[in-house]
């Protein structure tokens, strides 16, 4: 029989820029995100650690509270993820670890990253509007990042075809896996 300590995964991180006791939240993907597979911890020092007992390859989403954007991670017994960043965009993040899916999901993200920079830089920055809609009160505020936003959306929107081509020209070689699905179904939105 495995142990407990096999049966444990790691989940920790040192994220730059980020304001101490900002809420790190951990969502299991098995089923709805429910308030069972929910794990909050606070950043300290820019640090934060989870761990938690898997039974087999599990897929995790990694959000920094109030941000609207997330982190995919794959863990699986005894495996171990270390996470850096430099700052509040959890989509940007680095993962480091042993799991075949993990390594598989940093290549995706790797060629968005290398090959789209203009793609992404936009993608984050409506992350970062969205994120403040939902706690500003001005509606002077509000119009004026509803505006930037929707200019935002205008380029982005044209930026998107070229998205889909990058990711295509480096997914048409590669071995289909769930990564390679969950990749399509993001395109075909």
């Amino acid at each position: 029989n495995a142990s407990v300590k096999d049966s444990i995964c790691i989940i920790e991180g040192t994220i730059k820029n980020i304001p101490d006791g900002c809420d790190i939240i951990l969502y299991g993907t098995a089923g709805k995100y429910s308030g069972k597979q929910r794990t909050v911890m606070r950043i300290r020092k820019g640090k934060f650690r989870f761990e938690k007992k898997v039974k087999g390859d599990e897929r995790y989403c990694l959000f920094l509270y109030p941000c609207v954007e997330s982190l995919d991670l794959y863990v699986s017994p005894g495996t171990k993820a270390n996470i850096t960043g430099n700052d509040a965009h959890p989509s940007v993040w680095n993962v480091k670890s042993d799991n075949p899916m993990q390594q598989e999901w940093n290549a995706y993200q790797k060629t968005e990253m290398d090959s789209l920079a203009e793609y992404t830089a936009i993608r984050l920055r409506i992350n970062e509007i969205d994120a403040r809609l939902s706690v500003i009160n001005t509606d002077n505020e509000k119009e004026k990042l509803l505006t930037e936003k929707n200019k935002l959306a205008e380029k982005f929107s044209g930026l998107c075809s070229e998205y889909v081509k990058s990711m295509y020209n480096f997914m048409k070689d590669r071995a289909y896996s769930d990564i390679f699905s969950d990749k399509l179904r993001y395109m075909a939105r």
